[in-house]
């Protein structure tokens, strides 16, 4: 580990704090302090940089989950589309079209992008599971 300790005296860190980021058990990053002096980081400096990374790891994980939660309405709306065209296309009810979009995902690429590849995903449903579609009399 003697590379660290140099490459910081490079760049002219003589003193240096690290503190893990943390929220309810999720590790989220660090927060690393650092000093042109040697000895500079004490006990106040650690008190303070434990208040700072508190601080910095709820607002951290805020935006990770309104990440989240974008990603969640994305794949809602995309999975809404494809349900309604399977319900549309082969005559069933929204909760045989879920299914539907379940037996296709597992042949294919997890997450959103069943939705996108719609036109192609009659061929990796088992056929069993398609009803034939009614003709209108």
């Amino acid at each position: 580990m003697a590379a660290v300790p140099a490459r910081a005296a490079e760049i002219g860190a003589a003193s240096m704090l690290g503190i893990q980021l943390w929220v309810e058990g999720d590790n989220l990053a660090a927060l690393n302090l650092y000093s042109r002096r040697v000895d500079t980081l004490d006990d106040d400096s650690e008190q303070i940089g434990l208040l700072f990374a508190s601080h910095a790891a709820v607002a951290f994980a805020s935006v990770q989950d309104m990440n989240h939660m974008r990603t969640a309405l994305a794949t809602r709306d995309l999975i809404g589309q494809a349900k309604g065209i399977l319900m549309e296309r082969y005559q069933v009810t929204g909760d045989q079209a879920f299914q539907m979009l379940g037996q296709g995902q597992q042949r294919q690429q997890p997450g959103p992008a069943v939705g996108r590849r719609e036109p192609s995903l009659h061929r990796h449903i088992e056929p069993a599971i398609l009803p034939s579609r009614r003709r209108p009399s």
